[in-house]
């Protein structure tokens, strides 16, 4: 204790300091004068006056207040003075006791502070201070203070006895301002002072129920004096006290609990706890302790109320008074006891409890119910008017809350007992009995709700013994009573709405108890789970009041199912072990399948709701998300069930009807469901709900990208673009977690392999059709722009957000590499590489891990980090390629030469220019520039870059994407060397698997812990167990640099090797293997860029050049860089494209199309409509896939340029209904006004224009040349050279296959050499034959290996053995025409002859469409072999239809028995009849469940249509790689040898034969090579007619040369020359040879004899012979062809000439008629059925020139039309066309022509000048020549006998080509227009309809020859029919025939003139009457049955 003077001393330190603050300051607040009227309790704030302005800042009161506290701690140091004494410290206290009389007159605030502050400044002075010093201290400070308010209160008294009680107001107090009014106050806040009834009985009383008489004195702050008053009897002070406390504003705090609380509540508390108190005190009491609870915060309630030291406790003192008879005051205590019990359980239930220890919870309700209050509180009128607030129950909620769970069900069983059977006597009232109930139902609803809250985890190993034994038991017990009022009317509202609670919560825990036991078993978490008994019955009792229309129970039902989302049966570890399921599971099993069946119970009642009240819940987002998520619920039953209640929900029958109603009336509830449901499923990963997951979202993919969905039809909310877009990652993520899920599915599925490979197939083609819409997607969620709004250039694009999304979820999608099933990997291969290339384009890249995958499934056995697979090589290309072009090439680049690492040999090119470590590559060609050649959209992205430069720094991107690469180098080494050390330190690898077989092989057989081998996937136990290292690893010290270009051709280095590799003999190419980059050709790269610059174009543009730029340049003899070469070729390309669409404008036929739109929408780089066609209209005016169309407002769009109008590409075709559903693409760039036409149901008109289809072939041909093995010769143009052989060698050929020298030769150089072989076969040379015979050489070692297996199987005949394999090397045999390659087919049919051993059968297919072909191969049709295969669906496809009508009549009766129930069961609910409801109910329920099966299988059958075509196309692919793999020559025409077919078959053709090579252009011919071709032979003739080429352009520039042209143009020695021709008669061909052929060409031997025939002996009628025919040309009516009308009048009198003098002979199918001009041909053929009868065309072909090339007649008649002596001879004076006109003849030539004209030709004069050397020249008046009978020369004295002097002759007999037809324009030097053939070519087979069908599109006759059709009425060309052998041609006279002729000599005739006319009607009199038509399809009959292809015979048997 310190000493006096110390005390002293800083007394006096502590006047300084009270001397040195300002002297109007106040000591205890922190005012700084007495008019200083600022806030200081709200320091953050300023003050302002009313203007707003500031009064003061929020720093300037902080500042007064950290003043105002310094002074305040010094003024209460400084109080101690009082303790001293005035004696003592004089000065001082005078000075501190004025200055405090003077605050405590002005500041109530500082009274409060001095008094608030004197319980911490007393316990300051008790520890300097002894005991007894620090009591007399106080007394004396306490008498300062009681002195003051005694003096105060003194001075109010003197003024209030001097006035009238009226005026004695607070007012006049405060008029005197003599600290009167402060005392008063000071008074209420001295605690010692106003706890003394003396002290107040003095003046206080007197002056304070002086200033109460008419208002309650307003003190808002809490005092002292607040709290006592609560508790005393004078009302007075009561009221005072009471109205305090509700008035207060603030919360108290701990201090202020000390000051103004402890002590008075502490005194009230000792007060009325004695055994028996005063009624009125405990009264009074409970009632001011709910006013202090109000005040009180769980904080003070645990630190301050329960840190009282006083007994009993509020706690303890409550119970104590409920146990009290407290008479007439009982009521109401017992209300305030209840309130306050209410209160501290909802502020602090912790501490309540912890105060009652031991007391249970049971005991305090049991507490409750006994006081002897209760009752009348329960009964009380006012209270049971009041349901919610009636203080007998509303403390029941807040009871059950307050206790921990575990405590929860023996509390309520307790209430329960109490409130629903012990106050349910007779003596309470019926209102305090229902509100009993009511309590004890709000009991067991705030129990269950905390089990069912989110907050609560349910622990599985408490939790649930609590929920299924206690709760659920609990609401078992009172189920009856539950539904029983739930089941009320209206006349209890509450009571029923608690009910439903109660339901609600206690099917929600139900749920959300099995929820938990799902998660534990998967979790293998322990579990104690009790018994579910109780389940059941709670179920079955909802159910037995869930009737139509209660939308109430609907609502609580469906809200207590959110949580069984996602969740499905325990699957075993083994599939094939069921009986090892742990029994925990199996009973969960059976539990959730009981829990399953009443919620599908549910749904099946909801069928019967009216669909508003559906709508309702659908709208209704508690409801909602279960009502959808039953759609992907993993019990059929729920999900038959669901489907039938949005069908009834939206009125519609079909399913994808109704969902596309859902979506159109409830898009957001509907997608943000099933978003959620989606969610839960790929959470859980559980197997059931997924099926149903996948066909739900396939079906809502359907119905909102269809042509008429939603994103296509309307544009969305803000909402709604929110709703999809989470959609959209939601099905992402279902997908990706499906992948990589399935493989350990797999085994634990209780499912067949096939079901599991079903669920495969539909997870790849859902995400593949997704994947397909994301540009439909993109769009969707695009947010349409506002004209004020700027655009954020830095902002992710829509497409951008969509792809990202595909991009994070890829790694599922690669896993599934490794499945087993050949279709799946295709489907999977595909997605994939289509998946990629789009991601890359969009600067998108897909993950470390993913892009690992797939590089390492891409590699070779023998390489580092192979991952086992069952991709073909094919496959692996395409994805390899497809991440190229998403990532950039890889290059090592290698480490300086100065350092030990050892150089890795790559290529030898590669090592030989390598030197001091310096870097050597290949030189690569520049990406392309134009059109074609770029592998990204380049152009489109530069555009988006440019504008987003500003706001990106690329050096950051760089700079990212450096340190990324980095990175994953870096992990990917880590990787490796871990997986490295696993390897060395694993056991050895176990037994390896079957291959790639679906066999249920496990592991080691015998022991259990065998690894299962995956049924679906090729696992790891199917891999090596070691990986070998080969030379292509990288070295882990160099640098990946990336790059991205598309791909890196190697044609340089092939180059280079073919070089040196020069050498004499035959050439020979390794198959080269690098990369997998050879089979690449086969991916079709981007079409995009094509069809950019095509749909930009306007078809009326005016010009023989394309309306964008393209620039032309002429195709050079050779090419070194493959850039130059496409440079080159593609804006030929284009030209060709351009104007064979001008063309197909000039003579379009098609009729206009009414189209209406349905939508537009902008997808990638164009925009797609959505169109309608009626089915009537598309029926004959239809367009395909890759139609160009023009699109046009005007109903001619043709005739009608200047209306709005573009061109347009079919992109999808669909059949719907009675409409055809047709999207079409456009250019964005459409011109406005047309744009605004294409509207939802505006009308447009679309015509035909062309099919893009062999534009496409010849385009990816061209893209892909660089992964050709002959790249480098094709860019070379160079052939293998000619071989020397011996004669023995060429003799034993030529007597093996009996040709000649020359044909033999051929052959064995095509043999021996690989490269390209050039063959040029003249006019009746024997092609066919050699090719034929070519093939036997070539087939030979096959054909030997095949000995030893069985012979091959005829594809689709169920009774052979089942196929071996079939030959590895495959022939490719391809031509321009249809007509060419079946004439090829014909003949192999007959078999081969190979090298070694006897003749034999060959397995031949033909590729193509078969109403394109000859009738005689279409058993030859691959089409038509994989049709016999499949015609077995037939029978199942009849089952269907017959389950279809037994479901629609099962439907039928359910519907009408469900008619007869209804009104049944609700007479029996009138009738109060419950058992008979119930009857009927579950009765009904069973044909609700039926009709719900019923309606999903009618759905399915609906369906099953998809499901069969898909089923039908897997199998269709199968079999055709079946019947593929088991053929040896595969046929088809150039243009369908690129068919998409191959892309997914596992094929290749190492040989490639070409006929008629030189009729078609160079980028034709490359398009059957990209098959790993390593030996093309192209047979042809340069010689005569070229491809067609419509494009001048192109021409110019040389594109229609053929690659034949150019290689012998290069290399003219290395042409195989065929010079022996048996064809024509020698007089015939000599001109030929001569002029075009250098006189090489000579004839067969014989040919005279063999071609003599009886017309020869006349004078006119020789073999060969030109008349010089004075003629007129003119001009059609229609068009610019010409007609010479004098030439045809020589025709029609040299055909009458003919037939009069030799009218014995059968000239049907020997003559044909050919002109060079299609109106002359239009006119003959006119003339002559008019004069001669339609039967005219059974003896004489009519045909253009063109057409004619590759076909023959005995006759032929060549009219040359033009007859103008100046001015050029147009396109006849092309000799190539010459060539075959002078060539089609085998016995006769004539030609008809106008000497003055032709002789303007050079070759032309000359064969004038020739005939006229010979004498087969007949000129003058050819008319009257012809009218005269002719002179005859003598019979030959022998007859014709074939003689055998040349080799192969008497077999081979003419060679010929059949129903070859061109569409051909020529330039005419005269301005002469074009002429244009009667059929169309194969080189515009795209023009009228596919690249596969017979470009003439002619019907076919029963002999195998085609026949033509008009494209339009007055371009018609007659077809004829002639008398064919088997191979199509006319077969040679024999001798016997031709002796007769001649023998039968004519009548004599009068030497006058013969009446021709009645001559040949005479004679046509006596002709037989014609053969009857052979039906079509009908082979004509021959002499021996040809074999079946696929059938081989089998040996005789040896004797």
């Amino acid at each position: 204790m310190p000493s006096e003077d110390e005390i002293k001393d800083e007394l006096k330190e502590d006047e300084r300091l009270l001397r040195s603050f300002p002297p109007d300051a106040h000591w205890f607040c922190p005012k700084i004068h007495a008019e200083d009227n600022a806030d200081y309790i709200h320091a953050d704030s300023p003050d302002e006056d009313e203007d707003g302005k500031e009064i003061i800042s929020v720093q300037s009161k902080q500042k007064a207040i950290r003043d105002g506290e310094d002074r305040y701690k010094v003024a209460m140091r400084a109080s101690l003075v009082f303790g001293i004494g005035e004696e003592n410290m004089g000065d001082l206290y005078d000075y501190y006791s004025k200055r405090m009389d003077s605050l405590f007159v002005q500041c109530d605030r500082c009274i409060s502070r001095w008094h608030k502050g004197r319980k911490a400044h007393e316990k300051s002075l008790a520890e300097i201070f002894d005991d007894s010093v620090t009591a007399e201290i106080l007394h004396r400070f306490d008498a300062v203070d009681f002195n003051r308010i005694n003096k105060g209160l003194g001075l109010a008294r003197k003024h209030f006895e001097a006035v009238e009680p009226s005026q004695r107001k607070q007012t006049l107090l405060l008029q005197h301002d003599d600290g009167s009014i402060q005392a008063v106050y000071e008074t209420l806040c001295c605690v010692k002072f106003h706890a003394s009834e003396e002290n107040l009985a003095k003046d206080f009383n007197f002056v304070f129920s002086a200033l109460q008489k008419k208002k309650v004195l307003r003190i808002e702050d809490a005092l002292p004096a607040s709290t006592r008053f609560l508790f005393h009897e004078d009302a007075i002070r009561l009221r005072f006290a009471e109205n305090a406390w509700r008035r207060m504003g603030a919360t108290l705090t701990p201090d202020l609990f000390n000051w103004a609380v402890h002590d008075a509540l502490a005194d009230a508390i000792v007060q009325v706890s004695s055994p028996s108190p005063n009624q009125g005190d405990v009264r009074r009491f409970w009632n001011g302790f709910l006013l202090l609870m109000n005040k009180l915060d769980p904080s003070l309630i645990t630190h301050s109320l329960r840190g009282m030291e006083v007994q009993p406790d509020v706690y303890h003192l409550g119970l104590q008074h409920l146990n009290l008879d407290l008479g007439l005051e009982s009521e109401e205590i017992v209300q305030y006891i209840l309130e306050a019990f209410s209160q501290l359980l909802q502020k602090s239930p912790k501490d309540f409890w912890s105060a009652l220890g031991t007391v249970s919870p049971k005991a305090v309700a049991e507490f409750i119910f006994a006081s002897s209050g209760f009752i009348k509180v329960l009964e009380n009128k006012k209270n049971l008017a009041e349901h919610e607030t009636n203080p007998a129950i509303s403390w029941i909620p807040v009871f059950i809350q307050s206790l921990e769970p575990i405590h929860q069900s023996e509390a309520c069983r307790s209430l329960l007992y109490n409130l629903c059977e012990g106050l349910q006597k007779t003596h309470i009232s019926a209102e305090a009995r229902a509100l009993c109930c009511r309590a004890g139902l709000d009991a067991l609803r705030a129990t269950l709700s905390t089990f069912t809250s989110p907050t609560y985890k349910v622990n599985p190993s408490t939790s649930l013994l609590i929920i299924n034994d206690d709760l659920m038991d609990l609401v078992d017990k009172y189920t009856m009573m539950i539904v029983g009022c739930a089941d009320l009317g209206e006349s209890d509202s509450q009571l029923k709405k608690i009910a439903m609670a109660v339901i609600q919560e206690a099917l929600a825990l139900d749920c959300k108890a099995i929820h938990a036991e799902f998660h534990a078993l998967q979790d293998q978490t322990p579990l104690q789970r009790g018994s579910r008994t109780h389940s059941q019955p709670i179920w079955q009792a909802v159910l037995d009041i869930f009737r139509p229309g209660n939308l109430e129970v609907a609502k609580n039902i469906l809200s207590a199912t959110n949580t069984l989302t996602g969740l499905d049966i325990m699957m075993p570890g083994n599939k094939k072990r069921p009986e090892l399921l742990p029994g925990a599971h199996a009973q969960y099993n059976k539990d959730y399948r009981q829990l399953m069946d009443n919620i599908a119970r549910v749904f099946e009642r909801l069928t019967d709701f009216e669909p508003p009240d559906l709508k309702v819940l659908a709208m209704n987002s508690i409801t909602a998300r279960p009502l959808f998520a039953a759609l992907v619920s993993s019990n059929q039953g729920i999900y038959e069930a669901a489907v039938a209640v949005m069908k009834t929900m939206t009125m519609e029958h079909a399913k994808q009807d109704t969902i596309e109603a859902l979506l159109r009336d409830l898009f957001v509830p509907m997608l943000s469901s099933l978003t959620f449901a989606v969610i839960k499923i790929t959470r859980a990963k559980t197997f059931s709900p997924t099926p149903y997951a996948i066909k739900i979202g396939r079906e809502l993919l359907t119905a909102l990208c269809d042509s008429t969905g939603r994103l296509r039809s309307s544009t969305l909310s803000s909402a709604e673009r929110g709703a999809l877009l989470t959609w959209w990652k939601s099905q992402w993520r279902l997908m990706d977690m499906v992948f990589s899920t399935t493989e350990s599915w797999a085994p634990r599925v209780d499912k067949p392999t096939s079901y599991m490979q079903d669920f495969c197939r539909d997870g790849m083609e859902y995400a593949e059709a997704l994947f397909n819409e994301h540009s439909v997607f993109a769009s969707g969620i695009t947010e349409p722009l506002a004209d004020d709004k700027p655009i954020d250039l830095t902002a992710t694009s829509p497409k951008e957000k969509i792809l990202d999304v595909v991009c994070q979820n890829v790694d599922g999608l690669t896993s599934l590499l490794r499945l087993r099933d050949s279709w799946l990997i295709s489907v999977i291969t595909s997605l994939l590489g289509k998946l990629l290339r789009c991601l890359g384009e969009s600067n998108l890249e897909i993950d470390f891990h993913a892009s690992n995958f797939i590089k390492a499934a891409c590699k070779r056995e023998n390489q580092r980090d192979f991952r086992k697979t069952n991709l073909t090589l094919q496959q692996k290309a395409e994805l390899q390629r497809a991440l190229d072009d998403h990532q950039g090439i890889e290059y090592i680049e290698p480490p300086p030469a100065s350092t030990s690492t050892v150089k890795k040999q790559g290529t030898i090119d590669a090592w030989s220019q390598s030197a001091d470590g310096k870097r050597h590559e290949p030189k690569l060609p520049i990406n392309a520039t134009t059109l074609t050649l770029n592998s990204q959209s380049e152009k489109n992205r530069a555009v988006v870059n440019a504008m987003r430069a500003q706001a990106i720094p690329n050096g950051d991107i760089n700079a990212f994407k450096e340190k990324r690469r980095r990175a994953e180098a870096e992990k990917q080494r880590e990787k490796s060397a871990a997986i490295a050390k696993a390897k060395a330190l694993r056991a050895p690898a176990g037994v390896r698997g079957e291959g790639s077989g679906l066999k249920d092989i496990g592991g080691v057989v015998g022991k259990d812990h065998a690894p299962i081998r995956s049924e679906i996937m090729v696992g790891s136990s199917d891999e090596d167990s070691d990986d070998d290292d080969d030379d292509d690893d990288e070295d882990e010290t160099g640098v990946i640099i990336k790059s991205r270009k598309s791909a890196v051709s190697d044609y340089e280095e092939s180059r280079k090797k073919a070089l040196k590799m020069q050498q004499q003999g035959p050439v020979r190419k390794t198959k080269i293997v690098r990369s997998a980059k050879d089979l690449r050709a086969r991916v079709e790269p981007n079409m995009d860029r094509l069809y950019i610059e095509i749909l930009d174009w306007d078809l009326f543009h005016p010009g023989d050049d394309p309306p964008t730029s393209n620039e032309c340049r002429r195709i050079a003899d050779s090419f070194i860089e493959l850039d130059v070469y496409k440079k080159t070729f593609t804006p030929l390309l284009i030209s060709e494209v351009w104007r064979s669409l001008v063309t197909a404008r000039e003579e379009n036929n098609s009729k206009p199309i009414a189209i209406t739109v349905m939508n537009r929408l902008s997808v990638d780089k164009f925009m797609e409509v959505s169109t309608q066609i009626p089915m009537t209209a598309e029926r004959d005016k239809k367009v395909a896939e890759r139609d160009i169309v023009l699109l046009s407002k005007n109903p001619d769009p043709m005739s009608n340029p200047d209306a709005p109008h573009c061109l347009a590409r079919v992109q999808r075709t669909s059949r719907k209904k009675d409409v055809i559903e047709v999207t079409f693409k456009i250019s964005r760039s459409v011109t406005s006004e047309l744009l605004s036409s294409l509207t939802a149901k505006s009308k447009i008109h679309a015509v035909k224009i062309a099919d893009m289809t062999t534009t496409q072939r010849e385009y990816a041909a061209l893209s892909s040349l660089e992964y050709y093995d002959l790249c480098n010769e094709v860019l070379e143009a160079k052939p293998s050279p000619i071989q020397k052989y011996s004669e023995e060698k060429i003799s034993t050929i030529l007597s093996k296959y009996n040709l000649n020298k020359g044909q033999s030769q051929a052959i064995l150089s095509a043999h021996d050499n690989d490269g390209f072989t050039l063959i040029q076969g003249p006019p009746g040379s024997g092609k066919t034959k050699t090719i034929i015979a070519m093939v036997g050489a070539l087939m030979t070692q096959t054909l030997q290996q095949a000995q030893t297996r069985a012979p091959a199987p005829m594809p689709g005949r169920g009774d052979q053995p089942p196929p071996t394999a079939g030959p590895k090397k495959k022939l490719l045999i391809c031509a321009p025409s249809n007509a060419a390659v079946d004439e090829l087919v014909l003949r192999l049919k007959e078999g081969v002859q190979p090298l070694n051993g006897p003749r034999r059968k060959i397995n031949v297919i033909r590729i193509g469409r078969s109403d394109a072909v000859n009738d005689s191969v279409k058993d030859m049709m691959l089409d038509e072999l994989v049709r016999r295969k499949l015609e077995g669906d037939n029978g199942e496809k009849n089952k269907l239809i017959q389950d279809r009508d037994q479901f629609h009549k099962d439907a039928g009766q359910i519907k009408e028995q469900l008619r007869i129930l209804r009104p049944q069961m609700d007479t029996a609910r009138e009738k109060g009849d419950k058992a008979g409801e119930l009857v009927l109910q579950r009765k009904f329920d069973e044909l609700k469940r039926k009709q719900a099966f019923i309606g999903n299988k009618i759905d399915e059958e609906k369906q099953s249509g998809n499901t069969v075509s898909r089923q039908n196309e897997i199998n269709r692919r199968r079999y055709q790689q079946e019947i593929i793999d088991g053929a040896h020559v595969l046929c088809a025409t150039l243009s369908g040898s690129g068919h998409d077919m191959f892309r997914n078959l596992s094929v290749e053709f190492e040989t490639v034969i070409i006929d008629e090579a030189a009729q078609c252009i160079e980028l034709s011919a490359l398009i059957p090579l990209k098959y790993g071709c390593s030996k093309c032979i192209l047979v042809g003739d340069p010689e005569q007619l070229p491809p067609t080429v419509l494009s001048r352009s192109a021409q110019s520039f040389g594109y229609e040369q053929s690659l034949f042209v150019r290689m012998q143009r290069n290399h003219p020695k290395d042409v195989h020359l065929l010079d022996t021709q048996y064809r024509m008669h020698p007089d015939i061909s000599k001109f030929p040879s001569k002029q075009f052929y250098h006189g090489r060409l000579v004839d067969g031997e014989g040919m005279a004899k063999l071609r003599r025939q009886p017309w020869h002996a006349s004078t006119i009628l020789s073999p060969y012979r030109f008349f010089d025919v004075e003629g007129v040309q003119t001009k059609e009516a229609r068009g610019h062809s010409f007609i010479n009308v004098p030439e045809l009048n020589a025709a029609i009198r040299l055909y009458q000439r003919l037939k009069a003098d030799y009218s014995n002979h059968d000239f049907t199918g020997k003559i044909g008629i050919i002109t060079t001009y299609k109106a002359q041909l239009n006119a003959m053929k006119d003339r002559f059925g008019r004069q001669f009868g339609p039967s005219i065309t059974d003896e004489i072909e009519f045909n253009t020139t063109d057409a004619f090339q590759g076909r023959e007649r005995e006759i032929i008649i060549f009219s040359c039309v033009r007859a103008k002596a100046t001015g050029g001879i147009g396109f006849l004076g092309d000799i190539r066309r010459m060539n075959v006109g002078l060539t089609r003849a085998k016995s006769s030539l004539w030609v008809l022509g106008d000497s003055r004209s032709l002789q303007q030709g050079e070759f032309w004069n000359r064969l004038i000048q020739d005939a006229k050397d010979r004498n087969k020249y007949s000129g003058g008046d050819v008319m009257g020549l012809l009218s005269r009978p002719s002179s005859r020369e003598p019979p030959p004295s022998s007859p014709v006998v074939p003689t055998n002097g040349h080799a192969g002759f008497s077999q081979m007999g003419p060679s010929t080509r059949t129903d070859q037809e061109d569409y051909l324009k020529f330039k005419d030097e005269d301005q002469d227009v074009e002429m244009t053939d009667a059929t169309t070519a194969s080189r515009m087979s795209w023009v009228i309809g596919g690249s596969d069908t017979n470009p003439t599109g002619y019907p076919q006759n029963g002999n195998g020859v085609k026949m033509e059709e008009s494209k339009a009425a007055d371009n018609a060309i007659v077809p004829t029919s002639t008398s064919l052998n088997t191979h199509g041609k006319r077969p040679a006279e024999p001798a016997s025939d031709d002796e007769t002729a001649i023998k039968k000599l004519a009548p004599p005739r009068s030497e006058g003139t013969v009446d021709l006319d009645a001559a040949l009607r005479a004679q046509q009199a006596k002709k037989p009457p014609p053969r009857p038509v052979r039906p079509p399809g009908v082979a004509p009959p021959r002499r021996k049955q040809v074999a079946d292809p696929f059938i081989q015979r089998r040996p005789a048997k040896r004797g």
